[in-house]
């Protein structure tokens, strides 16, 4: 790579680095000004505020669990084969493999490429080379 080529590349890097420092930065002070948001809302008791066309509202950040044991149980054992389906584990197909329980040869003559991806670039940390190499 000529000089002039590997100058602009570390520009840029430098400029990605520091276009990168920037979000974070205001990612913090959004975050910050959020909590400030939250809490005037909070001690008016409002859930909501509506001015200048901007409306501001408190969102409850909850999560759902399902009891799959339970739902199993109310819906029935008939029901619940038609929405449960069985999925190989491919941690515990390796291992048999590896461990020449089960042969390459089974799995490689049932595999097909169904999706072929663009080339991409991929950058790492160059190897270190041996003397005489």
């Amino acid at each position: 790579m000529n000089e002039s080529d590997s100058e602009l590349l570390r520009e840029l890097r430098n400029q990605r680095q520091q276009k990168k420092s920037d979000i974070d930065d205001l990612k913090k002070e959004i975050e910050e000004l959020n909590k400030q948001i939250l809490t005037i809302l909070v001690a008016n008791q409002a859930e909501e505020f509506v001015n200048d066309g901007l409306n501001t509202q408190i969102i409850q950040n909850t999560e759902a669990k399902i009891d799959w044991d339970g739902v199993k149980a109310d819906i029935g054992l008939a029901k619940w084969k038609l929405i449960v389906r069985e999925v190989p584990d491919k941690n515990l197909l390796a291992k048999l493999v590896s461990d020449g329980k089960i042969k390459p040869s089974a799995l490689a003559k049932h595999q097909k490429i169904v999706n072929k991806g663009e080339p991409y670039v991929k950058v790492s940390k160059a190897a270190k080379e041996e003397d005489g190499e």
